[in-house]
């Protein structure tokens, strides 16, 4: 789930695939409050979660933005332009969010959250295979347009490091997640791999 500025500077998109989404008040205190502003705002369900744990774990962007950058950029394949976040997702992304989505509902259940207000991958019904996934994300039509965050250099496109989706998603979400992780004793190896891979990188 995103937003954007339409062009006429008077309206704001929201996109995404989630059909609800899960917040919470830092405050506890003013749970009633917030539930009641977000529910008078913004135009899909919202639930309020009772502490913003799992705001700070949440099985979203800041999961699935890692997956797909981090595999692209340990395949080492040339970059296009205009190659697709979504529409050229491949199987890579999809076992590496997958093993993501496992650490991150080991943590859930360390921390002994709700999975009503947390739900991964390996909650539901449907056992998602890597192929199947791949499948789903390259159907998600709402994000097609979506592209990899590249930028444009004197050895060709490579991808944008300070990028939101490796900048926000990669050295604040999913790091936190991983240090929320580590502080209950639930290792994340996976994700604990892209994080020293963001670290490292030059810049």
């Amino acid at each position: 789930m995103f937003s954007r500025v339409r062009r006429d500077a008077n309206r704001i998109e929201i996109l995404g695939v989630r059909t609800e989404v899960v917040a919470a008040a830092t405050n506890p205190e003013n749970h009633e409050v917030v539930k009641r502003l977000l529910r008078s705002l913004l135009p899909f369900a919202v639930s309020l979660a009772p502490c913003y744990e799992y705001v700070s774990l949440s099985p979203s962007n800041q999961l699935i933005h890692p997956a797909r950058v981090f595999s692209v950029a340990r395949s080492r394949q040339a970059i296009g332009k205009n190659r697709g976040f979504y529409s050229d997702w491949d199987d890579d992304a999809s076992e590496l969010l997958l093993a993501l989505h496992k650490e991150t509902k080991a943590v859930r259940v360390g921390l002994g959250l709700e999975r009503r207000f947390h739900r991964t991958l390996w909650d539901g019904t449907v056992r998602h295979t890597p192929r199947s996934l791949t499948r789903v994300h390259r159907s998600a039509l709402a994000l097609a347009e979506l592209t990899l965050p590249v930028r444009h250099t004197p050895l060709g496109a490579q991808l944008d490091y300070r990028h939101r989706f490796f900048e926000e998603d990669i050295g604040e979400g999913l790091t936190y997640m991983v240090a929320m992780g580590e502080r209950a004793g639930i290792a994340m190896p996976r994700a604990r791999e892209i994080c020293d891979w963001y670290w490292a990188l030059p810049g």
